[in-house]
């Protein structure tokens, strides 16, 4: 399962709104935020697709102790 903020998005959905972040200058920084339990190949799939909507800057975030 893929949030944008709080709201719970499809892949396609995921990327549309990517591409709409990617088109404002200056770009934001998209942060991903997984679940400890999430398989990672589905951080990758994620990352993908920021990197195919052409965003520049990608930061992780992390809870203390996790």
């Amino acid at each position: 399962v893929i949030f944008w903020n709080e709201t719970q998005v499809t892949m396609e959905d995921l990327e549309i709104r990517l591409a709409t972040e990617a088109a404002k200058q200056p770009q934001p920084e998209i942060h991903i935020r997984g679940d400890k339990a999430v398989d990672y190949e589905h951080v990758v799939k994620t990352m993908a697709a920021v990197q195919r909507a052409g965003i520049l800057k990608l930061g992780f975030v992390t809870e203390p102790g996790n």
